[in-house]
């Protein structure tokens, strides 16, 4: 639990400074081998400093994870800059582009692995529920609009379930097999695939076959 807030300016550009030295050396080195000293040395300041605003490395991990989270769906809906009156097949076809190209950065990858590793040493705790909510598997949250606008053009009435769908199928079995076994999503076959996944998809959806 945080123990205090920083209340100044140079106190919040200290904080952000260690929380994203925390999270490359998480990455590189994964929770239990990290230490907060190897954090100090990458970030500049004192133990004294982490432990202002967190009790132990465990509520410092999750305030790094929450907060890099947040900070990569931002980033996505930055990216995702489509017009909500073009074509359906044209914006799914957009959005399935911009939605790969993050989802398989060799950083988000590790992200994940990372957050899945405390999912799983947490025995799925509250914190990882809230990280699947706010990252980047949970990002189907940014078609809901779309899906509820276009809704009276598909059987299911449920628009964030549509959104769920898509994102699935947009992702699998490409995401699993990055995250466990390392392999690469082919990009010259990326366009060609996601075209595929968008037609599969309408053609299950829409009231009338596209």
């Amino acid at each position: 639990m945080q123990n205090t807030k920083p209340k100044t300016k140079k106190s919040v550009d200290r904080l952000s400074k260690i929380i994203k030295a925390g999270l490359e050396v998480f990455l590189e080195k994964g929770f239990e081998a990290t230490s907060l000293n190897e954090v100090i040395e990458k970030s500049g300041g004192s133990l004294s400093t982490i432990y202002n605003y967190f009790d132990n490395k465990e509520s410092f991990f999750k305030a790094v994870m929450d907060e890099n989270s947040k900070i990569f769906r931002r980033k996505f809906e930055d990216k995702l800059k489509l017009n909500d009156s073009t074509d359906i097949r044209e914006y799914l076809t957009k959005f399935g582009e911009i939605y790969l190209n993050i989802m398989f950065n060799p950083k988000i990858i590790k992200f994940y692995r990372l957050m899945l590793s405390d999912i799983l040493r947490d025995n799925i705790t509250p914190h990882g529920r809230i990280f699947l909510k706010n990252g980047l598997i949970g990002v189907n949250e940014i078609l809901d609009d779309f899906f509820l606008k276009n809704i009276d053009k598909f059987k299911c009435k449920n628009h964030h379930k549509l959104g769920v769908f898509f994102c699935f199928m947009l992702r699998e079995p490409y995401f699993c097999n990055a995250m466990f076994f390392g392999e690469k999503i082919d990009k010259t076959k990326q366009t060609e695939q996601i075209q595929e996944i968008v037609d599969l998809f309408l053609n299950g959806h829409l009231k009338i076959n596209f």
